[in-house]
């Protein structure tokens, strides 16, 4: 008979308990392998005590060497245990996880936007990702009647959105928009307000009719829910297999992600707004609501750890980053502005605050050390996030949806006026701004390979950067039978195919050229063409895609006549005449790809003639040399 204490593994702190000197680890399993991010592996490990009494033992999770996680309890006399965790890997890479000491095993992990702002902390920073840098273009977009409002989901080669107000629950190709599935949770009464969450193949959603929702992110049927006493509008965040959300009866609840059964629930009290999306970070839940408090909750047990009175009520969503809570609050009754906070993630104590015209509904950006932050009242700014001191600031109407920043740019809706921007994050100068074809921009925007989506009234749109223009073919003869080309583009391009065709043919592609400017871009043919035959050529521009594969060319072309044989010509035989009587030339030329021009030079003085055949008179006797002269359309002659 085996008799084990288990103390379920908890965020790493100091185990107290050590292995006894007869226990060891064995047969260490891993999977899957290969997942996005926001997923989880389950890892096991044999647990055995070859000794002859009961002895403790102490079962650690590494991840890349740094312990993670740990199990303890007891084994008795020569008896076994399985031990399993469940850890969820963030961020884009291979990691080796380990358990028991046991040689580890690499774990895959692909980029995915698997929760609202990309990760447990709602960080809302994607250093590896880009939007549109030039004002862009509408690619696509979708329309369900109702508004969609909250930031999508992106896990491989599918986006996941919802509408609100009745609306569906959408699969799309994130390129095109092309449906995959629509699905209703909940009926008619199901719409949502949150970003579906993403792990291990499966969706979570809270809607409109009081539940939270387990999709098969498949084909879109429900696997399970949990039914609350009001509206969730809270998007989940899942993390080591539990999913964590809030909803609008009071609540910060914690199910099962795999069987949706409740672990645990913390009323702040009946009836408050539990909108905010909350950041699991370390063990510790954190959530912001409309009893005036930024709360902090152990994530296993759902105590308190401690709570913060902000100025006034909050629907913002905490960004967690280096021990410290970034979250905002609503301006007050009396008037006084809404506030940016920095709350000491251990205690609750506060670091700063930031004053901030109007309310400050959605969650902050941290990235490299700087705070960024929008408000109802139209102020958009940069903070130190130190200090909380301004870095800058930018002007709109109404930023109710947080901005996130790709690279080094910052990208946000205006609800207010319906036009969505791009600033330099750096500097704070716009880079473009973009006037909805429908209004009510509430939801925070994404930036993903290339595409910028976002969500309004009655649509759902994805943005990118217009196709590059190709302008100013030109096809050249710098040297004998050689072939030079050139020409413009609008953008950057990673992808080039030209077609040479005449008497010999071929094709360059980018490899071949030589980039100047900084746009347009100015391609040149590194080498000339060495063509091994006369005649005419003419090029044509096939392809011309940038990095996002967007394909300006249109086939543009332009000619060329190379001739290295200079035309044949007769000039007729000598002739004899008097003084002031005209006397007439005629004369032949004959070229492979034409004659473009004739002259004759009388070599007396007098002006040219053009054509093959003239008159002249010599006004003085002597001899003269009459020279005629052909040209061909390659300029030879």
């Amino acid at each position: 008979m085996t008799v084990v204490s288990l103390v379920a593994w908890v965020p790493v702190g100091a185990a107290a308990v050590t292995n006894g000197a007869d226990i060891s680890h064995s047969t260490l399993s891993v999977t899957p392998t290969t997942l996005y991010e926001g997923s989880a592996v389950t890892v096991n490990v044999t647990v055995e005590n070859t000794g002859a009494s009961q002895q403790p033992y102490n079962t650690t999770l590494t991840v890349d060497g740094a312990v993670v996680a740990y199990q303890t309890g007891t084994l008795n006399a020569g008896a076994t245990k399985q031990v399993t965790f469940t850890k969820t890997l963030w961020g884009a890479g291979t990691y080796d996880v380990a358990a028991g000491g046991l040689a580890a095993q690499t774990v895959t992990v692909d980029a995915a936007n698997a929760k609202f702002h990309g990760g447990p902390g709602n960080l809302g920073y994607y250093p590896n990702q880009e939007g549109p840098l030039t004002e862009p273009t509408e690619a696509w977009n979708i329309s369900d009647g109702s508004p969609q409002v909250m930031q999508p989901t992106i896990v491989g080669d599918t986006l996941y959105t919802a509408f609100h107000d009745g609306g569906s629950l959408y699969a799309l190709d994130p390129e095109t928009g092309a449906e995959k599935w629509n699905a209703t949770p909940g009926g008619s009464s199901g719409s949502t307000w949150t970003t579906p969450a993403y792990a291990n193949g499966v969706l979570y959603l809270g809607s409109n009719d009081y539940k939270l929702h387990a999709i098969n992110a498949t084909d879109g049927t429900e696997l399970w829910n949990y039914t609350t006493q009001t509206n969730v509008r809270s998007a989940p965040a899942v993390v080591d297999g539990v999913v964590y959300f809030g909803s609008n009866d009071g609540n910060l609840t914690a199910v099962d992600a795999d069987t949706g059964d409740e672990l645990w629930y913390y009323t702040m009290y009946q009836p408050i707004l539990v909108e905010s999306n909350p950041a699991v970070v370390d063990g510790v839940v954190y959530v912001s609501a409309d009893d005036d408090n930024l709360t902090a909750l152990n994530a296993t047990t759902g105590t308190k750890i401690w709570n913060y009175t902000l100025l006034d009520g909050s629907q913002s969503d905490p960004t967690v980053a280096n021990d410290t809570v970034f979250v905002g609050s609503d301006t007050t009754p009396t008037g006084e502005n809404g506030s940016v906070y920095a709350i000491n993630a251990t205690d609750g104590t506060e670091r700063w605050n930031y004053s901030i015209a109007g309310d400050v509904d959605s969650s902050q950006v941290y990235a490299d050390g700087v705070v960024y932050a929008g408000s109802r009242g139209g102020e958009l700014v940069a903070l130190d996030a130190t200090d909380g001191s301004r870095l800058w600031n930018a002007s709109g109407s109404d930023f109710r949806g947080a901005p996130v920043v790709a690279g080094d740019v910052l990208y946000v809706s205006d609800y207010g006026d319906s036009t969505v921007h791009a600033f330099n994050a750096t500097d704070g100068t716009e880079l473009w701004s973009y006037a909805s074809p429908v209004n009510t921009l509430y939801p925070t925007p994404l930036a993903w390979n290339g595409y910028l989506y976002y969500g309004s009234g009655s649509k759902f749109h994805a943005l990118t950067e217009p196709a590059p223009a190709v302008s100013a073919v030109n096809a050249t003869n710098p040297s004998g039978q050689n072939l030079s080309v050139s020409f413009d583009s609008s953008q950057a391009l990673t992808n080039v195919s030209v077609s040479v065709s005449g008497p010999s043919s071929t094709t360059f592609t980018e490899a071949d050229f030589a980039e100047s400017g900084s746009g347009p871009y100015t391609y040149t043919l590194a080498s000339p063409y060495e063509t091994g035959s006369d005649g005419t050529y003419t090029v044509a521009v096939d392809t011309a895609k940038n990095a996002d594969g967007q394909d300006g060319a249109a086939s543009e072309s332009d000619s060329v006549t190379i001739d290295t044989v200079a035309p044949a010509v007769d000039a007729g035989a000598n002739a004899t005449v008097d003084e002031d009587v005209a006397l007439d030339f005629n004369a032949t030329a004959t070229d492979a790809v034409g004659v473009a021009s004739t002259s004759w030079d009388f070599g007396d003085g007098s002006a040219n003639a053009t054509g093959k055949n003239a008159t002249h008179t010599f006004a003085d006797p002597g001899t003269y040399t009459a020279t005629f002269t052909a040209t061909d359309a390659a300029g030879t002659r």
